[in-house]
């Protein structure tokens, strides 16, 4: 089973909750560059934030809801746009999946929080 990863980035500056839920297909060479963008300029998630990967309890697994730990019981990091923008500057997905992605992360204001959600 490969690692997942699903971004969800901030609605506005203002709040704490994400519309949006932007899958990445698996790429282990952006996704270990991503691991060590989170471990050294990442912030733990302390406040729960509102988004679509809400825990769902028995009859759900994600729904609208507070989200603040992954499917592994870890609390979410986040880090800024202008970060994961700078690092996916130069990524060239072959998935068009990811493309889209890319596409859509790279126009995200600089000052926003992209929540990270592994899974």
């Amino acid at each position: 089973m490969a690692l997942l990863l699903t971004l969800l980035p901030q609605f506005d500056n203002a709040g704490n909750y994400s519309n949006d839920v932007l899958q990445m297909e698996h790429d282990e060479v952006f996704f270990e560059q991503l691991i060590e963008l989170e471990q050294k300029e990442g912030n733990e998630v302390t406040i729960p934030f509102q988004s679509f990967m809400g825990n769902g309890g028995a009859t759900m697994k994600y729904m609208h809801g507070e989200t603040l730990k992954s499917d592994y019981g870890d609390n979410l990091k986040y880090v800024s746009a202008i970060k994961l923008k700078l690092l996916m500057s130069n990524y060239q997905p072959f998935s068009w999946h990811n493309r889209a992605v890319r596409a859509f992360v790279l126009q995200l204001p600089d000052d926003l929080k992209i929540w990270l959600y592994w899974h």
